[in-house]
């Protein structure tokens, strides 16, 4: 097998490991929310008031919520292709390919930069 092959193969690997996990902590904090809030009906006031809203998410996000796990498997979602660009970055710096190692430097700082808020 060639380098190549050995980097595609790697690549798309990382991409299945980390929509597998994300995917699961999806469904494991969709579960866990439904398990604590599934029969309750929000205030009709909750949908209006979204500063107030934003205030209570440090108090939700506790690893026993299943809030917090969806947002986990969220970010991981979002963040994967920047985690597959930091393994690619390694490799080419690994090897030394220096017109590889720039154009996917500059890739990562794009979407490093569109995902900060």
């Amino acid at each position: 097998m060639s380098i190549q092959t050995d980097l595609a193969t790697g690549s798309n690997r990382l991409l299945q490991w980390l929509l597998l996990v994300s995917l699961s902590m999806l469904v494991a904090g969709g579960i866990l929310f439904l398990a604590h809030h599934g029969m309750t009906w929000p205030a009709p006031h909750a949908a209006n008031h979204g500063d107030a809203a934003l205030r209570s998410i440090p108090y939700a996000l506790h690893p026993g919520s299943g809030r917090f796990w969806m947002e986990l498997g969220l970010a991981l979602l979002l963040w994967s292709p920047a985690l597959r660009l930091c393994g690619l970055l390694w490799h080419f710096i690994r090897i030394g390919d220096w017109l590889y190692l720039s154009m996917t430097a500059l890739l990562l700082a794009l979407i490093v930069h569109s995902l900060l808020p």
